[in-house]
């Protein structure tokens, strides 16, 4: 059996798709013990299957993955990470300390996909070179460093990435035409992503339509932000001082947060009912789908969709097209379903032409045909650039080696770059090279974090932690990845170094030893650099 396998990991579930290329057929795959299914349209179809993006540390039974941890009861478990997509690709610090050590969700969500692509690769004949991975756009380099390191720890040398709306877009289930443009708003757990995308005719080698990315933006926003909103109301409202600083009434709250969010997405008014395990008195904590449409202004939840909509129509507009050109409003993802937020974009573009696509496996179905098809015509999303110290303000400036909307794969290298010694005999030689997220939001200067003991608190964003965000170091554990042997003579020009953008969005450079005359590195990519030096 050949074909692709798509895994979308997401900040509440992970869904895996296989692209059957002998029946070209595509399913979702089921691994035993750790894996839920459901309908989540509604209607008499096969049921869709995905595992609960969660892991549990068990100092007595191991570890739990997915609905391990659901079945075992271990929601509430100070060893349960959740939301751990979101605490990656925005490089939060916060770690628990379970027994001896501390965990991080960097570790804890390595463990995760570790597992899950193994058992993935057991239950199917496919090469481990056909797999393709999603990727959020407002956070595609570090989270791409992030898919390397579990790759490499598993063996798997070969995949290819694809960022999360423009898989929607194929798998989104319409009548797609040549030519045909269309704004795609994929909004779950973690992350609101936007694009706008078109169709161009089948190539040469007889392929299905393929798909140019015209314009795309994205915000760290998404239902575990509403989860946070409702959870501090409720602290607000119905915590009493004594009740503020116990840890697993808190740790059930978020769980009931996340549960009446789902629940006010198809009826009028959900309820909290908690049971204080100390008293065993309960509290109770009402909220109408109209108050929680208050709540949700109050905190500027729908400026930011709007917002992000607005700068992916611009990045579109460069390329000449205007929201008169768009065919249709493509809406996937958990919370899209959330009928406020439907509404505003109906009053955006009008309702004819909003479609929604309730499908939990929009995504990866999407990236898997799109894998098959190898089609696809893309454009990188933020600025990459090398950092210097200016010698009159002796302050760090950023040279851009590769501008934001670079068409890849790139056919001539987009930049080149000569190095030189700082001193008589230099051996390592080497250059910062940084993801500049310069559209990028940060609406909200507080997040939820869990302390050592598993505690959710609120903790405001620091200045220099959303610099950190902004300006993001691609080789930070190895920026000397150069080695010149003989040693460099000062003043000589000794390496030469070529950037360009491969098929998987990933910067790659060439690099050559002007003296000895040798490649040292050839189409590598940057985010590499850091796994060799661990």
């Amino acid at each position: 059996m050949t074909g692709f396998m798509a895994l979308d990991f997401g900040t509440s579930n992970t869904i895996i798709t296989y692209h059957d290329d002998s029946t070209e057929e595509s399913s979702t795959l089921h691994i035993p013990l750790i894996s839920r299914s459901e309908n989540s349209q509604g209607e008499d179809v096969d049921k869709i299957c995905f595992i609960p993006s969660l892991i549990n540390y068990s100092p007595n039974y191991g570890i739990f993955y997915g609905n391990q941890v659901i079945e075992q009861n271990l929601l509430n478990n100070k060893g349960t990470f959740r939301w751990i997509k979101r605490y990656i690709s925005n490089q939060n610090p916060s770690r628990i300390k379970l027994g001896n050590r501390y965990i991080d969700h960097l570790e804890a969500g390595t463990e995760f996909l570790s597992y899950v692509l193994v058992n993935a690769g057991k239950r199917l004949d496919s090469s481990k070179g056909n797999v393709i991975f999603t990727v959020p756009v407002e956070s595609f380099e570090n989270y791409s460093r992030w898919i390397s390191t579990v790759t490499h720890r598993i063996g798997m040398d070969h995949y290819r990435l694809m960022d999360e709306p423009t898989a929607a877009a194929q798998g989104f289930g319409v009548n797609i035409q040549n030519n045909d443009v269309y704004l795609v708003i994929d909004f779950g757990g973690g992350t609101l992503d936007v694009s706008v995308v078109q169709t161009h005719e089948e190539n040469s080698s007889n392929q299905g339509p393929g798909c140019r990315v015209l314009g795309k933006s994205g915000e760290y926003i998404g239902g575990m932000d509403i989860d946070q909103y409702i959870f501090r109301e409720i602290l607000k409202q119905s915590f009493s001082e004594d009740k503020q600083g116990k840890e697993q009434l808190k740790q059930t709250l978020l769980w009931e947060c996340e549960r009446a969010k789902k629940e006010l997405s198809f009826h009028k008014h959900a309820e909290i009912c908690l049971t204080d395990p100390d008293t065993e008195m309960e509290i109770e904590f009402q909220i109408s789908r109209m108050e929680f449409e208050e709540l949700l202004e109050d905190n500027n939840f729908y400026t930011i969709i709007s917002q992000t909509i607005m700068r992916a129509l611009s990045v579109s507009r460069e390329y000449g097209y205007s929201t008169n050109d768009l065919n249709a409003v493509l809406m996937v993802g958990g919370s899209a379903q959330i009928p406020s937020v439907q509404k505003l974009v109906k009053n955006i573009f009008g309702k004819d032409k909003v479609r929604f696509n309730g499908s939990m496996d929009a995504v990866s179905r999407g990236a898997a045909l799109f894998a098959a098809e190898d089609n696809l015509h893309n454009h990188i999303q933020y600025d990459y650039a090398i950092r210097h110290v200016n010698p009159v303000t002796n302050q760090y400036e950023y040279d851009v080696i590769v501008k934001k909307g670079t068409t890849y794969p790139t056919e001539t290298p987009a930049r080149k770059l000569r190095l030189k010694p700082s001193y008589r005999g230099q051996t390592h030689l080497g250059i910062p090279i940084y993801q500049i997220k310069t559209e990028h939001n940060f609406h909200d200067t507080s997040e939820i974090i869990f302390d050592p003991l598993e505690c959710p608190r609120i903790v405001n964003v620091l200045e220099d932690e959303i610099k950190n965000r902004t300006y993001f170091q691609v080789n930070k554990r190895n920026p000397t990845f150069l080695t010149a042997d003989p040693p460099a003579d000062l003043g000589e020009a000794r390496f030469e170094l070529y950037f360009n953008v491969n098929q998987d969005s990933e910067l790659v450079f060439t690099a050559v030893d002007l003296k000895t005359q040798k490649v040292v590195y050839r189409d590598y990519p940057i985010v590499k650099l850091d796994m060799s030096h661990m």
